[in-house]
């Protein structure tokens, strides 16, 4: 136990120098954007100012929930903190939500009005600059929220994904706009910078509904991913063949980084306590091994009548058909 706390402090520990390296890039590419935007009279540079600035506020808010995840249970949260996860990311979802609603309508509205010029020149700058940067810091959190298999990692990297993409895009149309100019085509300038707002907006817009979903899902307590049932699955059938188990029912959920296991083990005869918690320590620590944020509780049992009992819809006389997650067929 010793050494998995040790391990969870070094891993939060490099998690909180990452979140603040990520915050104080956030909100200088933001105070810059902000500038380049006033300086070019362009909304696209509005755009992915505004977005990583309102990024860093999340990224402190962010900091703060991985500090409470590591807390552990508590007599408030007896379960832990690991909802508070995909909560954040789901109320980030919403704000960034409603600035693309905003943006997007002012977009459309120029379109409509004429457009407007900007200094294209400036904005080129910015874009080479950003996009150069946005693609470098990308890549070190990409990677670093592979090692920590953090939510919080993994939705920043795929923030500065997102930004760096958004900086190529306005990178390319720039370069077009340049392109135009030189071509005399003036007429076409001034709808080619909210063309491209109305373009981040709606390219944007689906990546953030998938973000909310996914994080919604496991707010609510929802089972995880086929990938890690089937992961799950393959662990414990690893333990029935070795130990003769009659068969196996896994029970999970996932909330941000942190699984929950509920595992009940089927046994055709009565074995020794000081026997099942060796094998119940021998199990769970290779699910920590692969999962390492994760709360797990195996039940060994030779007379199921009691789980049937333990279902709150027994007491009201309800029959409800269960969905058994990893159910192990066969056995009695």
């Amino acid at each position: 136990m010793e050494t998995i706390n040790h391990s969870a402090a070094n891993r939060t520990s490099k998690e909180m120098k990452i979140i603040k390296y990520s915050t104080v890039f956030n909100f200088s590419f933001g105070l810059v954007g902000i500038f380049f935007a006033i300086l070019t009279s362009s909304r696209s540079i509005m755009f992915d100012g505004l977005y990583s600035f309102v990024l860093s506020f999340f990224t402190l808010a962010s900091a703060r929930v991985v500090r409470l995840i590591t807390k552990g249970q508590t007599v408030n949260y007896q379960f832990g903190y690991g909802a508070f996860e995909p909560m954040l990311i789901i109320i980030r979802s919403i704000f960034l939500f409603g600035m693309y609603v905003v943006l997007g309508y002012d977009a459309i509205s120029a379109l409509f009005s004429g457009g407007y010029p900007i200094g294209t020149y400036f904005a080129l700058i910015y874009a080479v600059i950003s996009t150069v940067a946005c693609f470098l810091i990308w890549i070190m959190l990409r990677n670093a929220a592979r090692r920590n298999t953090s939510p919080v990692l993994k939705a920043e990297a795929y923030g500065w994904f997102l930004d760096t993409i958004l900086s190529a895009a306005v990178l390319l149309a720039f370069l077009f706009m340049l392109v135009l100019k030189h071509l005399g085509a003036h007429s076409y300038l001034p709808y080619i910078d909210p063309f491209i707002t109305l373009s981040l907006v709606l390219f944007m817009l689906p990546s953030l509904l998938n973000m909310f979903l996914d994080n919604f899902r496991d707010l609510v307590s929802a089972a995880p991913s086929l990938e890690v049932q089937e992961e799950l699955r393959t662990i414990m059938d690893g333990f029935q063949e070795k130990y003769g188990f009659v068969k196996f029912e896994n029970y999970s959920e996932k909330r941000g980084r942190s699984l929950y296991l509920i595992s009940h083990v089927y046994l055709d005869h009565e074995m020794p306590i000081k026997t099942l918690d060796r094998i119940r320590k021998e199990m769970v620590r290779a699910i920590k091994r692969w999962w390492f944020y994760s709360d797990i509780d195996i039940l060994f049992t030779i007379n199921p009548d009691w789980i049937r009992m333990s279902n709150v819809n027994s007491k009201i006389g309800v029959k409800k058909k269960r969905i058994l997650l990893l159910k192990k067929p066969g056995g009695k």
